[in-house]
């Protein structure tokens, strides 16, 4: 379980929408065992092991210049998103 809070101008808590989250964290629905996470200000990466043991490369936040390494420019991506 991982939770999310703060700025979110470019979905970097992986919510859904780009609201701020100030009051409580919330949790991320997506995504139920994560192993590692790391936020930057724009985006965020996180990674998983799925059933059959291979790590899963997921991001979302700010895109627009590629950062998520999605192979394309689409800004903002608001969910966890697979990374190829």
């Amino acid at each position: 379980m991982i939770f999310f809070w703060g700025n979110n101008e470019y979905g970097q808590c992986g919510l859904g929408h780009c609201t701020r989250i100030v009051k409580l964290p919330k949790q991320l629905p997506y995504i139920q065992s994560v192993n590692t996470v790391s936020c930057g200000y724009y985006h965020t990466i996180l990674t998983s092991v799925c059933s059959q043991g291979y790590s899963l490369l997921y991001g979302f936040g700010r895109n627009d210049v590629g950062q998520l390494g999605l192979g394309h420019v689409n800004s903002p991506i608001m969910t966890p998103t697979l990374i190829n």
